[in-house]
């Protein structure tokens, strides 16, 4: 039986747009569970929504990590890929198959007790707790999700991933006003929890979708059947996948903890910080999908032997960086009333916050702070354009150790001296962004620009393992 193979070697816009459209269109799918989430959040109760604002970061910073970690298999599927040795493919799926079910060990006792100790003195302590402790429970299958995904994302065969996460999306479009509201006698009202169990039950139904899919026999030729652990490549794919998972880790946990000083420090601090966030989550998906698009072209260059067309992959990338700023966040730092508009249309919906501000001057400090989301979110799809190179190339160890690094210098460094010693303004607390995103793009730009990361190619010119290691 044929089968289309595919492998990136140019660098060309047009590469890069073909595997990465799919791939933003599945993080949309993402970003738009979590914002209808926070929609209809928002018509139960004020106080439920502000509560994900730090919950369903934490959370994501455990369940995302896992599912980066698991979804790094992408980057030996595309230099085997690239490489043209496509027996080897499935026996890398099937290991960080095996650590994403593996962390059961893991997130199962972790949700019990953990939401206890992160949210104990926290104004709003119980609602984040029944947020973090159900949603994190379903932590594994975030990590099968991204094995599976990694199959499919570093032969550039994305498509697929989009239907099923759009699939999951429409699920959790439907039981979430089921969960959050009850339905009469039969479904009983759960809040918050009810939002966190929507996502969870989405995220089982696009595991095991994805897992039935990859086991049809049209990928048979990849080894989809190696199913057996093979602990020398486990320990091999973990210590590719464990430096980026846990920068994705850290990186979340460090928002969780600005949030957290937002919050504490006013009500009009966490309203402004908390609308930002939800703003922005509808348009990280356009920088996350370049990343992992971009990885897996870089992987399919270098395994193919061709580095030097990476300068030009960095090119196409910054050139559709620019594009997606000048049609999405120039029109919305002109025309900021539209988006602001749909949380803020009623000052009644303020509650604590219209007593330290009046309704129009909170909308002035949204104007500028959207300003600062917005040069954010350029900085940041910058960074991950360079990160994607690197990760491609296997440099994930420095990416690990840059990434923490900026995030406790740059970011909560700054906003604990800042909001917490001397109580900033919200316009200068939101200025921390700014200054956090430009460092961390500077940061691996420069390494690239060195070219210190060219020696780590992760695979050699025999098996990666054979049958009998």
């Amino acid at each position: 039986m044929s089968h289309a193979h595919v492998v990136y070697t140019s660098g060309s816009i047009r590469e890069i747009w073909k595997i990465s459209l799919p791939l933003m269109f599945s993080w949309l799918s993402v970003v738009l569970m979590a914002f209808v989430d926070r929609l209809y959040l928002a018509y139960y109760s004020q106080e439920a929504l502000n509560s994900t604002v730090t919950s369903c970061t934490l959370v994501m910073a455990f369940t995302y990590g896992l599912q980066t970690l698991c979804e790094m298999g992408s980057v030996f599927v595309a230099q085997y890929n690239g490489a043209q040795r496509f027996d080897q493919i499935g026996r890398v799926v099937w290991q960080v198959v095996w650590i994403g079910l593996f962390s059961a060990i893991f997130f199962v006792p972790f949700s019990y007790f953990a939401g206890d100790l992160f949210f104990a003195n926290s104004s709003l302590g119980i609602l984040e707790n029944e947020y973090f402790s159900t949603l994190v429970f379903f932590g594994p299958f975030y990590g099968v999700i991204g094995a599976i995904s990694g199959f499919y994302i570093g032969r550039g065969h994305t498509f697929m991933i989009t239907l099923i996460t759009g699939a999951a999306n429409v699920l959790n479009a439907v039981l979430d006003p089921l969960l959050i509201f009850g339905f009469k006698e039969l479904v009983p009202s759960l809040g918050v929890k009810g939002a966190a169990l929507s996502s969870g039950l989405s995220c089982v139904m696009q595991a095991l979708i994805l897992l039935i899919c990859f086991m049809k026999s049209k990928n048979r030729l990849f080894g989809n059947l190696d199913w057996q652990i093979n602990w020398p490549l486990l320990f091999k794919c973990f210590k590719i996948g464990f430096p980026t998972a846990l920068f994705v880790l850290l990186e979340f946990a460090s928002w969780s903890g600005f949030y957290s000083m937002m919050r504490d420090a006013s009500p009009t601090h966490i309203l402004v910080a908390g609308i930002c966030q939800s703003i922005l989550i509808l348009f990280v998906f356009f920088g996350l999908g370049i990343q992992k698009g971009i990885a897996a072209i870089a992987g399919n260059l270098i395994g193919a032997n061709k580095t030097e067309q990476l300068s030009k992959l960095l090119k196409s990338g910054g050139y559709l960086i620019v594009w997606y700023f000048l049609f999405t966040c120039i029109p919305m730092m002109l025309f900021p009333d539209f988006i602001m508009n749909w949380f803020l249309h009623d000052p009644a919906t303020l509650e604590g916050a219209s007593a330290f501000m009046e309704f129009e001057s909170i909308k002035g400090l949204l104007r500028t702070a959207l300003v600062f989301s917005c040069i954010y979110l350029f900085l940041d799809n910058l960074r991950m354009l360079i990160s994607g190179v690197l990760s491609g190339a296997g440099d994930t160890f420095f990416l690990m150790v840059s990434g923490v690094a900026s995030v406790w210098v740059f970011l909560l460094l700054p906003a604990y001296i800042g909001i917490v010693k001397y109580q900033a303004g919200v316009s200068a607390s939101m200025g921390i962004w700014v200054l956090y995103s430009f460092f961390a793009f500077l940061i691996p730009a420069y390494r690239f620009y060195t070219g210190s990361w060219k020696e780590r190619k992760m695979i050699d010119s025999t098996p990666l393992l054979s049958d009998g290691a």
